[in-house]
């Protein structure tokens, strides 16, 4: 799996992104998604419809039980007050012309259901819906990330895999199309669907009861990192009001927010640490 690739070989992400992103070129074919006709799912899949389901009123009764039996959440009513009101900021920047821009999406580019077959292809189970062209982008990056706060990755895979993202969104021949409204605003949509689907997973993992029944380890180990996975959704959240023409920024900005929840100190990478004298 494209989970299982990154965290073996970490300095060979972006070369796994820009294979994986050339394989399902054909997904992204415009005129294939004129001829198929879009299944009427009532906006109840994807990144957007999973996030609305959660976050849009009326609310499931189940999230007034976030955090209930995690001993080291103290203050759960604050925590769902700072949810709620991320989820409040990421609805504020939905963009105007949102309904019009929706295409055909692939729908599940989760790094764990993602398989290199043994002739270099790559196979996936597609869930094709409505949604953002940048749909598939920021559920990828998502994933991604959520996948070395969970595994608990070491800070030199961290780093590498981070870095590559980085490199691969900003490249001039990435993921993104910029289309008519531009690089930026790709960019933009980019980070508020990743922002969605962290704080939609992150409160899904927080509602599993502790013991009963048992959660993965990975997301047990998300929900110890609970308030810096929030971090990760609070910078692009306020770098979105803040600095709405600096999407990069926000971008960096974001990554370093993972760099913290997965426990590397803030401005420390490995990779530039100098070496003990002889």
């Amino acid at each position: 799996s494209l989970s299982a690739a990154v965290l073996e070989h970490p300095d060979r992400t972006g070369a796994l992104l820009e294979h994986l992103w050339a394989d399902l070129a054909a997904t992204r074919d415009p005129d294939l998604a004129k001829a198929v006709t879009i299944p009427a799912c009532g906006g109840r899949v994807g990144v957007e419809g999973a996030f609305g389901l959660l976050w849009h009123r009326p609310v499931p009764a189940w999230l007034d039980d976030i955090g209930t039996g995690w001993t080291h959440i103290k203050n759960r009513q604050a925590l769902l007050d700072r949810m709620d009101w991320l989820s409040a900021g990421l609805d504020d920047h939905r963009p105007r012309d949102h309904e019009d821009r929706r295409v055909l999406v692939h729908g599940n580019l989760d790094c764990d259901h993602l398989l290199l077959a043994g002739d270099g292809t790559w196979t996936s189970s597609p869930r094709p819906h409505p949604a953002a062209p940048e749909a598939d982008v920021a559920l990828l990056v998502s994933r991604l990330t959520q996948l070395l706060i969970g595994s608990a990755a070491p800070p030199d895979t961290v780093v590498a895999v981070t870095d590559a993202v980085h490199a691969w969104l900003l490249a001039d021949n990435g993921p993104l199309d910029p289309g008519r409204r531009g690089r930026p605003a790709a960019l933009r949509e980019t980070l508020r669907l990743w922002a969605m689907d962290t704080l939609t997973v992150l409160a899904t993992c927080l509602a599993l009861p502790p013991r009963v029944p048992a959660p993965t380890d990975t997301q047990r180990h998300t929900t110890h990192r609970a308030k810096h996975v929030l971090g990760i959704v609070d910078a692009i959240v306020r770098g979105l009001d803040q600095r709405p023409r600096q999407p990069e920024y926000v971008l960096t900005a974001a990554l370093v927010r993972v760099h913290a929840a997965c426990a590397i100190p803030r401005h420390r990478r490995p990779d530039s640490r100098k070496a003990p004298r002889r």
